[in-house]
């Protein structure tokens, strides 16, 4: 009967070990392809946060093998109100790669893209490596070069889009694709992270605003859950990697026109999607 139970526990976790490489693989091929994502609720429903961030892990090999480089590392859903959207209870962390940088002034063409979205966020640039768990923000800040403001735009096209949970998000990176860095500020001349009011106009029409606590109730609180959450991961983060913290305001669909991006004393970005 022990042989019976221990086969049994073998064949469940090599069954779900190849789910996992096979919706790693099938999400490779649909970013290499340009097609919505699939998801993981649909391939496993019974899977874990952990296993899919270990799908994650997978799929970001793969974009490794593909010549793609880590630029840094993004949160996400670290408002209430997003966890609420996706039914998780915590944020989620995924990788930003090198080939997503953009230039503030340069047009984004949305027919390169399947569901553009679009957010404004802060941004940190590491000094130093990081391979162990932090327990302070008095202890992270050392680590920490400059700060920035961020416009990130995410790719949310999945195949059944009303269907999304948090582990199809964890799965397939978070919808990590594309950002725009502003202009970096050293740290000891950084504003109140927190007390920043952040304005997105498109067409010098007012579409969002958030504040810098919007991320977790804390700008370095949530950059404190991402450093040690990736180091739980088993990535050393290094020396110019940047971070950044989850959206202030609102996420919302890409269009055509002019944008501003005003972060108050952090700064601001200026942007134009093209069709």
């Amino acid at each position: 009967m022990k042989y019976c139970y221990g086969l049994f526990f073998i064949l469940l976790y090599s069954s779900m070990g190849w789910a996992q490489d096979q919706v790693a693989e099938e999400l490779f091929s649909r970013w290499k392809n340009k097609q919505p994502a699939v998801h993981l609720s649909q391939h496993s429903p019974a899977a874990t946060l952990q296993q899919a961030y270990k799908v994650q892990a997978e799929y970001v090999a793969l974009r490794q093998k593909n010549k793609a480089h880590i630029a840094g590392f993004k949160a996400g859903l670290t408002s209430a109100g997003g966890q609420k959207k996706f039914s998780v209870q915590s944020a989620l962390a995924a990788v930003l790669f090198a080939s997503g940088k953009h230039q503030s002034e340069a047009p984004i063409a949305l027919k390169n893209f399947q569901k553009l979205m679009m957010e404004t966020e802060i941004g940190f640039r590491l000094a130093k490596p990081i391979d162990k768990k932090i327990n302070t923000i008095a202890e992270l800040k050392p680590y920490i070069k400059s700060v920035f403001p961020v416009i990130e735009l995410p790719e949310l096209a999945y195949q059944t889009p009303k269907a999304i949970k948090g582990i199809d998000l964890i799965a397939a990176n978070v919808a990590s694709n594309a950002f725009i860095l502003g202009e970096e500020i050293g740290l000891a001349k950084a504003p109140n992270l927190n007390q920043l009011k952040i304005t997105l106009k498109r067409e010098k029409q007012l579409i969002n605003s958030g504040k810098g606590s919007d991320a977790l109730n804390d700008q370095w609180q949530a950059l404190l859950w991402l450093v040690n959450t990736l180091v739980d991961q088993q990535y050393t983060l290094q020396p110019e990697q940047i971070l950044i913290t989850g959206a202030i305001g609102k996420m919302l669909p890409a269009k055509t026109g002019h944008y501003h991006a005003d972060f108050g004393d952090l700064g601001h970005i200026n942007y134009t999607i093209v069709p």
